[in-house]
């Protein structure tokens, strides 16, 4: 994991293959539900960047540890 509002080079590769497993499982689901083969390579492409950009959102919120926010954590007390 990379540090606070840090990607690494590690998380650009983490979040490429989980764009491209997120937009081939709802294709894999279309398939083998309606049986259609035709392949909406506009609806793979944005479900995969949007999974991509929201790994990589998280990743850059996320400290070394594992903490969303890190240090600068937000805590309500009751």
């Amino acid at each position: 994991m990379s540090n606070l509002f840090r990607l690494s080079s590690k998380d650009l590769i983490r979040g490429l293959i989980v764009a491209v497993l997120t937009a081939i499982l709802p294709f894999i689901q279309e398939i083998t539900t309606t049986q259609n083969l035709e392949i909406d390579w506009g609806k793979v492409a944005s479900i995969g960047i949007m999974a991509g950009i929201g790994y990589l959102i998280k990743n850059f919120l996320t400290d070394d540890t594992g903490k969303l926010g890190g240090k600068y954590q937000v805590t309500i007390k009751q």
